[in-house]
């Protein structure tokens, strides 16, 4: 077929339980590596228009740099992507505290999130796909409700990644599911994306505090520093920002989403890269990305080969549902009740 898939064991838990890896590629000389570990994208190999093959996210060489990482490289982010203001919400009369692992704030999950646990895996070579599953207790990291998740990876002959998310609950519960990939699509050791080029298909944005929690509000973009309808430099972009960097969440399409999401493939966006002739676009049924340039990223962090991942070192382009959706009552519900399906389906294009 067009695309092969290789299991191997990627490292061994503290625990003694096997992780393993699942290299995907296809004809083009095009690949992509999955950890049964966070259910993690560690690597994307894609060649330029020159034919150099360069590894496009930011990541380690060994599992033990994802166990031990903090900064949600390449993840599955679960139950809840983003922030919940003061790690707090109330569903059907009862209120839930989470833990705040972001200041005053739950974030991605909480510590011992998705992105921290050991998913099973199963492999289709029919559909060229790989399912990871988790079964996440009632209960686990303080939500409510037993969350079976299903996330499905594949890859096309035409360089697509497409990631398939399902969950189905036994309680009524929140969930908001998405990947973290850090990309740089000159590299991931190449340096600030300042240069690289980007264009969301947003026509409002969420505005959010000192803490980055939305106010609620879903202005138009038109006429703000988050107007990227048209492509622009990332440095550029940034350069009219009131803030150091993009950390915002956009509201895809052109109108303000109401409570019934269509689940729909719409087109969220592209980043291009002048230098390799690369691009990247997006596709996604969730009604948000969140645009973030690495601006907490500062050198601390020893990835692959030793690099010192830098700040704009890379960006992230997380589809979702809006954040603190649970305590916002104009944003799309992320509630979901027992019988009903948790769906979500974001493809990954890459172009050289």
């Amino acid at each position: 077929s067009m695309v092969s898939i290789v299991k191997s064991i990627f490292g061994t838990l503290g625990d003694g339980r096997p992780v393993h890896l699942y290299t995907f590629k296809n004809n083009n000389g095009f690949s992509f590596s999955l950890s049964t570990f966070g259910g993690t994208i560690v690597s994307i190999c894609c060649p330029d228009r020159n034919n150099r093959v360069d590894d496009l996210v930011l990541g380690f060489d060994s599992l033990q740099g994802y166990v031990e990482q903090s900064r949600f490289f390449g993840v599955t982010v679960g139950r809840v992507a983003n922030r919940i203001a003061q790690g707090k919400f109330t569903l059907n009369g009862k209120e839930y505290q989470l833990a705040k692992n972001n200041g005053e704030n739950h974030l991605h999950g909480g510590p011992t999130g998705f992105h921290k646990r050991l998913w099973s895996s199963s492999l289709d070579e029919s559909s060229n796909s790989v399912a990871l599953t988790y079964i996440s207790a009632d209960g686990e990291e303080g939500y409510p409700g037993e969350l079976k998740v299903t996330v499905v990876f594949s890859l096309s002959a035409d360089n697509a990644i497409t990631v398939h998310y399902k969950a189905e609950t036994t309680h009524p519960t929140i969930v908001n599911l998405t990947n973290h990939s850090y990309f740089n699509l000159a590299g991931h050791s190449s340096g600030p994306i300042t240069d690289q080029v980007i264009q969301l298909n947003a026509f409002h944005y969420t505005p959010v505090n000192d803490q980055l929690i939305p106010t609620g509000d879903i202005p138009a973009v038109e006429g703000t520093p988050f107007d990227l309808r048209r492509p622009v430099a990332v440095g550029t972009a940034i350069e009219g920002l009131p803030s150091n960097g993009f950390d915002h969440n956009f509201c895809l399409g052109s109108d303000v989403p109401s409570q019934g999401l269509t689940g729909k493939l719409q087109e969220c966006g592209k980043m291009s890269d002048p230098k390799s002739g690369r691009s990247l676009q997006i596709h996604t049924t969730q009604p948000g990305v969140q645009f973030y340039t690495s601006n907490f990223l500062s050198g601390e962090t020893s990835g692959k080969g030793n690099c010192r991942y830098q700040k704009y070192g890379a960006f992230c382009l997380e589809t979702q549902n809006y954040p603190d959706a649970v305590n916002q009552p104009r944003f799309p519900t992320c509630v979901l009740t027992p019988g009903s399906h948790y769906d979500h389906t974001t493809v990954y294009k890459f172009n050289w």
